[in-house]
């Protein structure tokens, strides 16, 4: 692949070879040699019925190569084989995300709320090899059902099924135990040695017309195209909050791939919370960048008492889906002292953003 320079950054150009699992990696030896300027975990998820889980980035480099060995061993992953994942928004996601990166495989995740009709379409396009899934409140057992009926009938070569139990302790027939083969996995893994243009993940679109099409990401345009995105403005002692649900791209770009380029923290929340959980969680943690829907803004600013509540850590909040007016933006910073700031991504570049001042919306980025 011909080095070539990254828009938005200065001179920087792309290396031939590059595996995002090596940046996780080398911010695992910073925070042993004492050298990451952070005490937030890489990984801080909760569950909102009191279970929470705190990884550091060591951690995050130990269990994804466990979850690594998973893959290459019980599911025989290899460099370009499909791995779908439909997840919510549990530890496991980020695990099977950054194993993927280190075994070659591509991830392919589903939205958890589409139709058996949908998935099975889905499935039917992609091509998966493995498929990772659990049951759970937000996941219907009619989306297992799919996976189960297309293996047997032979119309995709699904030669492995994981089933992740954290939610809910079951097993499923012909399914692996995520459990079982990660309690037993050897924590040595070498990660490949991946061209920047190898694919690394798939994402589907919105379908705003006609139906969703797969988008196809390299290594280079998720992790490199990620930390290279001036917008970010992430710092090491930042922990970030998305509530976007796992199925679209902004969850791994701003949740994994950004912040975790530059040793920052991700605040995951299990539930689809309520504007007023919202509030009291922005309250509760040291949280400092939070990434939600217009709609939330909209209702804690038009029923909640913002004044009542104290973000002592919070400092920025980005609007994403659809944007938001300078109205909404102006009140947001007069009742929270926060800066709001409109975001602007597709699925297919997930590149982009506007940042709308008080009074005018100018472009903040140039690519």
């Amino acid at each position: 692949m011909a080095d070539q320079v990254i828009r938005g950054t200065k001179d920087f150009q792309v290396p031939e070879y590059f595996n995002f699992a090596d940046v996780i990696d080398e911010w695992a030896k910073n925070e042993k040699e004492g050298r990451r300027q952070s005490d937030h975990p890489a990984l801080w998820w909760i569950d909102g019925a009191g279970n929470e889980v705190k990884w550091s980035y060591q951690d995050v480099a130990l269990n994804s190569k466990k979850t690594a060995n998973v893959l290459s061993t019980a599911a025989d992953i290899k460099p370009g084989d499909r791995v779908m994942v439909i997840l919510p928004r549990i530890p496991e996601y980020w695990l099977i995300q950054a194993a993927c990166l280190r075994t070659g495989g591509v991830f392919v995740i589903m939205a958890i709320n589409i139709g058996p009709k949908e998935l099975q379409r889905r499935i039917l396009r992609s091509k998966p090899v493995c498929v990772v899934a659990c049951s759970c409140d937000q996941v219907d057992n009619d989306l297992l059902d799919v996976v189960d009926q297309i293996t047997s009938s032979g119309q995709v070569d699904i030669r492995s099924r994981i089933f992740v139990n954290r939610m809910k302790h079951e097993q499923r027939e012909g399914w692996l135990s995520f459990e079982d083969l990660f309690h037993t996995a050897s924590a040595d893994f070498q990660s490949v040695n991946s061209l920047s243009s190898a694919t690394s993940n798939i994402y589907h679109t919105s379908g705003t017309t006609g139906n969703s099409k797969m988008a196809e990401h390299s290594q280079a345009s998720t992790g490199l195209g990620s930390a290279g995105m001036r917008h970010s403005r992430f710092v090491e002692t930042d922990l970030n909050w998305t509530t976007t649900p796992t199925g679209w791209s902004v969850l791994p770009v701003c949740h994994f791939f950004m912040p975790w380029s530059v040793g920052s923290g991700s605040f995951v929340h299990y539930k689809n919370v309520t504007t007023r959980e919202a509030l009291e969680t922005l309250q509760k943690y040291p949280i400092t960048h939070g990434r939600f829907m217009p709609s939330f803004y909209m209702t804690a600013l038009d029923e909640e008492d913002l004044k009542s509540f104290s973000f002592p850590k919070l400092y920025r909040c980005v609007v994403s889906g659809e944007p938001a007016n300078k109205h909404m933006i102006r009140r947001w910073k007069e009742e929270t002292g926060v800066e709001l700031w409109n975001c602007y991504g597709q699925t297919e570049t997930v590149r982009g953003l506007m940042k709308m001042s008080h009074d005018t919306m100018a472009a903040d980025t140039k690519w």
